[in-house]
């Protein structure tokens, strides 16, 4: 089955029970039924207060497939993007907040109360950012390790967070929050190569 994707879409993401497939464009994000095709609903995003064109470019399911989590921004730059939660079953926004950068990745925590992501911050570097998933409320802020794009990911079936940048793969385990594992990777890894349970 082919049907033409709504809008200029930036970004995909399946629900983990694969009946449901989201995107996102410029306008905000959308929710398909995978199996019929047919769109379940579309919601629009308030503009920025920045000039330029807004494209959502992050997008990812909750563990549970209940919330859809996104970060947009605009031409104007890095710092004029923001980052929210809204409802996969009518697309209500639940809340969205300042950015305070651009940022490079997104990831839920296993348990779904938090989020983590890699954050520019232009000439002051990079960040790792945990934020309250009901909220948008900072939990914690550390600089990035790798000090560079960082694709964040925890690795299946456990809370351990893994930061992987082009030359180098660490993972902290966020019970006891010991990094157990920092080594140099090819110049071809991708974190599929690191998705394997640990």
């Amino acid at each position: 089955r082919t049907r033409e994707l709504p809008g200029a879409t930036v970004s995909l993401a399946w629900a983990p029970d694969g009946e449901k497939l989201a995107g996102a464009d410029a306008d905000g994000v959308w929710l398909l039924d995978a199996r019929t095709g047919e769109e379940c609903f579309r919601k629009a995003l308030p503009p920025l207060a920045h000039p330029g064109r807004t494209a959502v470019y992050l997008l990812c399911f909750s563990p549970e497939g209940d919330r859809l989590l996104y970060a947009r921004a605009a031409e104007s730059g890095w710092r004029d993007g923001d980052w929210g939660v809204c409802s996969s079953r009518d697309g209500q926004e639940l809340f969205r907040a300042p950015a305070r950068g651009m940022i490079q990745s997104l990831a839920w925590f296993p348990d779904g109360r938090s989020v983590v992501g890699s954050v520019f911050h232009g000439d002051y570097g990079f960040s790792v950012d945990i934020w309250d998933a009901t909220t948008g409320a900072i939990r914690r802020t550390i600089p990035d390790p790798l000090n560079e794009p960082t694709l964040v990911f925890f690795l299946p079936g456990a809370n351990r967070l893994a930061l992987l940048s082009s030359d180098q793969f660490l993972v902290d385990d966020m019970n006891t929050g010991q990094r157990i594992a920092d080594f140099a990777v090819s110049e071809n890894a991708s974190a599929n190569d690191f998705l394997s349970p640990a």
